[in-house]
């Protein structure tokens, strides 16, 4: 896998600039991210790090409403740019790929397809994510299934069964495997851990990832360190984290600060609905978890990055142990 090179003194500048201006830049419209990348001119990515503003579409604004050529002497991108919102059940994913993995699976590890189910008085809901990863609730040591709020929690009722597969890939009510126990999503972390019951007959195996092995414990990452996910949808994908303090807002207006964004190392496709909750792995020697993945960034072309939270925060919030 190649290389992906930054000027850190240069990214900690417009990082500090992107900060103080993140309330003004999301006030105007279309607006849906903020990162630190490389300029792009003319479809051609430059070596020139930018203030990268995402907007969901160009149009022609009142110019005190436009973007700012540049702030602080800092030159602004506009791209286009639009994350698939965690509000929207990933079982709605309706793409035909031989990719999506539906499989029950014995002995359960992170990388399969996982969801909640929630029965209402006239409606239901299905989710179909992706388990991150089996590991340790702090609180009383029993083992538990990390993955994001959005595929565990459809609803704030902690009593909605979880699948293995998804009920959505799988609409046998034998593959019920626990329910939720606690879920978040914040500014900085989408995610919820799920206990299992005690009665299923299947195999459970703490800290392994399907194709990657096992997860030694968790780490920080430097700006284009090489990661990997094994999500439901995706598979095994790999890529480049090239924005520590990825600012984002979804669809429907929850916003996120401090986010690891992953180029996919072709510049392709890392990840797409249905691989939300799957853990982002340092490469290429013992694996550790540096991040859960949540949401992609539809960029104009077709490439597809990856948003996930920091796995610093996630194991905090969530009071969890590797």
């Amino acid at each position: 896998m190649s290389e992906y090179h930054i000027d850190e003194a240069q990214y900690k500048r417009i990082d500090a600039i992107r900060t103080q201006s993140a309330d003004e830049l999301f006030a105007l419209p279309n607006v849906t991210g903020l990162a630190v990348d490389k300029r792009m001119v003319r479809g051609q990515t430059t070596e020139e790090l930018a203030l990268v503003v995402f907007v969901s579409k160009k149009c022609d604004v009142e110019s005190e409403r436009a973007v700012p050529r540049n702030i602080a002497g800092i030159r602004t991108d506009v791209q286009v740019g639009l994350l698939n919102p965690p509000e929207e059940s990933d079982a709605d994913f309706e793409e035909d790929r031989a990719a999506i993995d539906r499989r029950r699976y014995d002995p359960i590890k992170g990388g399969c397809s996982v969801g909640a189910v929630w029965s209402g008085t006239s409606t239901s809901r299905a989710t179909a994510g992706t388990l991150g990863v089996v590991v340790n609730d702090r609180s009383n040591g029993a083992l538990v299934l990390l993955s994001n709020e959005h595929v565990l929690r459809p609803v704030f009722n902690s009593d909605d069964p979880v699948y293995q597969p998804a009920f959505g890939d799988d609409t046998n009510h034998q593959n019920k495997i626990g329910k939720q126990v606690r879920a978040l999503r914040t500014r900085l972390i989408d995610a919820a851990i799920a206990g299992i019951d005690p009665s299923i007959d299947r195999t459970i195996r703490k800290s392994e990832v399907i194709g990657i092995g096992k997860i030694r414990g968790t780490a920080g990452i430097a700006l284009g360190g090489a990661v990997m996910k094994r999500g439901r949808s995706t598979g095994l994908t790999q890529g480049f984290v090239i924005d520590k303090n990825f600012f984002c807002i979804t669809p429907l207006g929850h916003r996120f600060d401090g986010q690891l964004l992953v180029q996919e190392k072709n510049h392709g496709i890392f990840s797409h609905p249905g691989d939300s909750g799957a853990l982002l792995v340092a490469l290429p020697h013992h694996p550790h978890a540096v991040g859960l993945h949540h949401a992609g960034l539809h960029k104009q072309g077709g490439e597809i990055q990856g948003v996930a939270s920091p796995i610093a925060e996630v194991t905090r919030r969530m009071n969890i142990k590797f």
